[in-house]
């Protein structure tokens, strides 16, 4: 059994602020977790990821709302909902966790990894095709299966999203 276990130091610049439930701190405290558990800590393979294209942000979102993320960021940032915030690193970040997710579905497909874990933010799973939805800016997880589809040809995609709330 191999692991991967891909992030990006991009994505700590998503800054939503520490009042926020979503803060840099979830990031920050993966590895720590990990640490617990040193045979599985040492027994992933840590891979920096690389940050994705428009082109494959284009997968699963539409050009204007992808234009829109990366003004928004070029601004400063602001509120994209009543939930989603972006500051001035949220572009640099959002595409790093989205091509951390793409690298870990390369790594499945070449045989590199069994099993990847993306510690990523902002999170990528409740982003719609044209808006931002429950603190994710993109489809981290909708990217990752149509990238599969298209350069990897991969028939089925099955995506069990696993979300706990407080």
């Amino acid at each position: 059994m191999s692991i991967a276990y891909i992030s990006h130091a991009d994505c700590g610049r998503h800054d939503t602020g520490w009042g926020h439930p979503e803060h840099v701190g979830r990031l920050r405290a993966i590895p720590r977790a990990l640490r617990d558990d040193p045979d599985l800590f040492h027994a992933a393979r840590h891979v920096e990821g690389r940050h994705a294209t428009v082109d494959e942000l284009l997968l699963a979102h539409d050009a204007a709302y992808v234009a829109q993320v990366r003004q928004l960021a070029e601004r400063g940032g602001g509120r994209l909902d009543a939930d989603t915030v972006a500051s001035e690193g949220s572009w640099d970040a959002a595409t790093a966790a989205a091509g951390c997710v793409l690298d870990g579905v390369d790594m499945a497909f070449d045989g590199r990894a069994t099993r990847s874990f993306s510690a990523v933010r902002p999170p990528g799973h409740h982003a719609l095709r044209d808006r931002a939805m429950g603190f994710c800016l993109f489809g981290n997880v909708a990217i990752a299966a149509q990238y599969a589809r298209r350069r990897h040809g991969a028939e089925r995609v099955l995506i069990v999203d696993w979300d706990v709330h407080h």
